[in-house]
């Protein structure tokens, strides 16, 4: 995860609608930052609470009957679009997929604005995720890393500290 401060004078003159104070990039795929009161999260792995057709990728609206599980344990049928009748699956990105495009490209315009950026509990394996804090240190954005464990990312870092 990372997650990139730019300053007031940026965001409030309009500069770039890329760079907003506290954006948070993450490859996890519930909502917990949301939750967490983040207000700017940037999903580059999706999310299971976006889920769409796997055929027309219509996004789709989960009802709580959706989810209900019969009294005797008997099998569901799976959700299916309304348009198309394909399956719904859910709004992630699974191996072999490209990233959300709109979400990959706002990722990479906000380092061209951003002041600071904060890496913390990631792996720095999984790309092309694990290549916004190398574009961000080529373009001299100071690095924080917190981590437990030493990763590709301490080389680049200005602040390493374990958590």
């Amino acid at each position: 995860m990372a997650t990139m401060l730019c300053s007031e004078g940026a965001t409030q003159s309009g500069a770039s609608d890329d760079c907003q104070a506290g954006r948070t990039n993450t490859e996890t795929h519930d909502d917990l930052h949301e939750r967490a009161g983040s207000r700017d999260v940037l999903h580059l792995h999706g999310s299971l609470h976006k889920p769409r057709c796997i055929r027309c990728r219509t996004p789709y609206q989960l009802l709580d009957t959706d989810m209900a599980i019969s009294n005797h344990y008997s099998r569901i049928d799976p959700p299916t679009c309304s348009k198309c009748g394909g399956f719904i699956r859910p709004g992630v990105v699974w191996f072999g997929e490209s990233l959300p495009m709109h979400e990959w490209e706002q990722s990479v315009n906000a380092i061209e604005n951003c002041d600071l950026m904060f890496i913390v509990g990631t792996s720095g394996l999984v790309w092309p995720a694990a290549n916004l804090p190398h574009m961000a240190d080529k373009v001299g954005v100071p690095i924080v890393h917190i981590n437990p464990t030493t990763t590709s990312f301490n080389a680049i870092a200005h602040f390493n500290f374990p958590s």
